[in-house]
């Protein structure tokens, strides 16, 4: 059982357990602090009514150049009723390329340099998918198609549901009956094609909303299976409410964890907490104006404006944050931690519906649901 306490007094201090795999209580958690700061995002955008516009961006290359994009932006959102769901058409935004007063952000050249001002180090680009053209760049990822998981999620995996349009990938969360699931979502693994060990990993990312769903960020090591390889979750949310459990205004907030076991378990031991699996939640974010009550609605929620969620890892911590705000970070010095965290990790972005965690979406949820990509970098 995933618990929370939340203690509001000028600052929120929030101690999380989270985790892509099955939710538990595990005494390795961290408490992370909640600093009450707006997103320096300079863009908006609009998730119902139709608003339309025409606007010349410049993007700053590493070198001082800049290239000039004009595109028109137009969304147009139509509520319908089907099955006690409300159901929308899908529509693929169509926006100018944000500009982020925040340093780094706005570079899209490889070679680039930046200086982070969460933990003073200078990073050069390596690595990016900006989304440009009208299909997923297949150099870079594998979209998956199935329906495969181990949290009893209720979506089939389907590669259509990946568009590509106007410098943004978009994962949509459908319902629809396919291949034996009520609701299909997608998925998109860069294992085998982009695996890099430490660095700056981040996405500059607009998400989903509602019951029920369960969008992702995350990397597993390229070196034995899970969970010896390691895994970090950058950015996980479930949406709404969890039924009442712990979690209301869930839209709101994200988490990171982390999970590893001893290198030298064995299949009977490496999954039970008890004996060699381990995690650790090291941070939890929640928008300003947050609290977490079923009676305070009209939050400002993460799918309102495009946010950069982020890690920087090195030989001796993961740093967790969101724009310019630190999370929190955690130690991975710890011998047992030589193998997961210590190796090329892969990316993996995903868009999941239902699940022992979030639960299933109910009469409330909205359909389609979008997960928003700009793009996502990597830097060292």
């Amino acid at each position: 059982m995933k618990k929370i306490a939340v203690f509001l007094c000028g600052l929120m201090l929030i101690s999380v357990v989270g985790c892509n795999n099955q939710p538990a209580t595990d005494t390795n958690t961290t408490t992370a602090t909640t600093i009450g700061a707006q997103s320096t995002s300079a863009t908006q955008e609009q998730t119902v009514g139709t608003q339309e516009q025409s606007t010349t961006v410049a993007d700053t290359t590493a070198n001082g150049q800049t290239t000039t994009k004009g595109q028109t932006t137009t969304n147009s959102v139509v509520a319908t009723t089907t099955k006690g769901q409300v159901q929308q058409p899908i529509v693929t935004t169509t926006r100018p390329k944000l500009q982020l007063d925040i340093s780094g952000a706005n570079i899209k050249t490889v070679g680039g340099k930046m200086h982070s001002t969460i933990s003073g180090k200078n990073y050069t680009l390596k690595w990016i998918d900006d989304f440009e053209g009208t299909t997923l760049n297949t150099n870079n990822w594998t979209p998956s198609n199935d329906a495969n998981y181990n949290n009893g999620e209720l979506n089939y995996k389907r590669p259509e549901n990946i568009v590509v349009k106007d410098g943004t990938v978009t994962l949509f969360g459908k319902k629809e009956n396919y291949k034996g699931k009520e609701y299909t979502g997608a998925n998109m693994v860069s294992k085998n094609k982009v695996e890099y060990r430490y660095g700056k990993f981040e996405m500059l990312a607009k998400l989903p909303y509602g019951k029920g769903m369960w969008p992702a960020f995350w990397t597993m090591g390229v070196e034995e299976g899970w969970p010896w390889c390691g895994e970090i979750d950058i950015m996980e949310m479930i949406g709404d409410s969890d039924g009442g459990k712990w979690n209301f205004n869930g839209d709101s907030k994200f988490m990171a964890t982390i999970h590893w076991c001893k290198p030298e378990a064995t299949w009977e031991t490496a999954y039970d907490k008890n004996k060699d699996k381990r995690e650790i939640g090291f941070g939890s974010y929640a928008l300003p104006g947050f609290v977490n009550s079923p009676d305070v609605t009209g939050i400002e929620k993460l799918a309102d404006k495009f946010h950069i969620y982020g890690i920087e890892w090195s030989s001796t911590k993961i740093i967790s944050y969101i724009d310019n705000i630190k999370v929190g970070e955690v130690d991975i010095t710890d011998p047992t931690m030589r193998v997961a965290f210590h190796q090329p990790h892969y990316m993996l972005v995903n868009l999941s519906i239902g699940g022992r965690w979030p639960g299933a979406p109910d009469e409330t949820t909205v359909f389609p649901q979008k997960y928003i990509i700009d793009w996502i970098k990597i830097w060292q």
